[in-house]
């Protein structure tokens, strides 16, 4: 990835934590330039997957969740 836009920059823009200048430059920079473009793709990528993991507990968790609440609940 060439000088004119940061891996910070990026994920910044990604979180839209970024200045309307800085936005429009970074906008400009995935535009014209290929490789920035596909690491942006990949970190939005990125970003979904690690969404998608924190949403849904694995099956095995949720069971012990429901485990520990029906216990919980017969000793009260």
């Amino acid at each position: 990835m060439n000088e004119s836009c940061t891996l910070n920059e990026l994920v910044l823009y990604l979180h839209n934590e970024t200045s309307l200048l800085q936005t429009v430059e970074v906008q400009n920079a995935i535009d014209t330039d290929e490789e920035i473009a596909e690491v942006f793709d990949d970190l939005k990528k990125i970003t979904g997957y690690i969404t998608e993991i924190s949403i849904r507990p694995a099956g095995a968790l949720r069971e012990s969740i429901i485990n520990y609440a029906r216990l919980s609940r017969g000793t009260k």
